[in-house]
């Protein structure tokens, strides 16, 4: 089993709650440089963060059509053209959040940092990385669901005993 990160809606309500505070937060503590920020979107982009953002438009794509045909079955064929016509305004603005991605990186790390960061991930081993990065993931989101159940079912025995010893039915 595979688990989708931009498809839950729990990584949804994240993106838009950081994209929300992110536009809506006071200055940063030190203003990054022009330098910082083109680095922190050279960054944002040889690290696979930008990869996400490609999933996000057709994923709000298909859930929109969902959604409008659920409710309008009869216009399937007229939300489809639709949204066909009008999805190109909305990949134009993945620069939006990749903008905020860009000045997020640059007020964190410092320009050498940056430097260091666009290397790494420009390089053989970082590209690998990067390219490896979202099936290590959904298989570390698998592992730590499997663990998180084992460590309940534990929790609950460990509870029984423990109000065993004090005569508590439980």
């Amino acid at each position: 089993m595979t688990f989708n990160f931009l498809s839950s809606s729990l990584m949804r309500a994240a993106i838009a709650g950081g994209l929300t505070l992110s536009l809506s937060a006071p200055a940063w503590a030190a203003d990054p440089t022009p330098a910082q920020i083109e680095l922190g979107r050279q960054l944002a982009d040889a690290s696979g963060a930008t990869r996400s953002l490609d999933n996000v438009i057709s994923n709000l794509v298909a859930q929109t059509q969902r959604t409008l045909t659920q409710t309008r079955p009869e216009l399937k064929a007229q939300v489809e053209d639709t949204l066909k016509t009008i999805r190109p305004e909305f990949d134009v603005r993945k620069k939006e959040m990749l903008d905020v991605a860009a000045k997020i990186f640059a007020a964190d790390l410092s320009e050498d940092e940056l430097k260091n960061s666009v290397a790494f991930f420009t390089s053989e081993s970082g590209k690998k990385y990067v390219a490896a990065q979202p099936d290590m993931l959904n298989k570390l989101v698998t592992s730590m669901q499997a663990w998180q159940r084992v460590l309940s079912v534990d929790m609950i025995e460990r509870l029984r005993a423990e109000f065993k010893k004090k005569n508590i039915e439980f």
